[in-house]
């Protein structure tokens, strides 16, 4: 869908096409890889609070987190 038009960034969900799945990665503030997770078919993931070990001092939170997110086809 995506590769012969231009699609508004204003536009509501489009994905994820046929065949697709997404690869999500998320690294804490120190840079560290916090949470991989694998074959997401939904456009939609909520990391709840502290899922993982951040490598932060007990009761510390994150305060910024980097995303990666790959797709992947069949």
């Amino acid at each position: 869908m995506q590769a012969d038009q231009l699609i508004d960034t204003t536009v509501g969900d489009i994905g994820p096409e046929p065949g697709v799945t997404y690869r999500l990665r998320l690294y804490g503030q120190d840079g560290t890889l916090a949470l991989t997770v694998l074959s997401l078919t939904s456009t939609a993931y909520t990391w709840t609070t502290e899922d993982v070990d951040s490598g932060l001092a007990p009761g510390t939170l994150n305060t910024q987190v980097r995303v990666v997110l790959d797709a992947v086809r069949d």
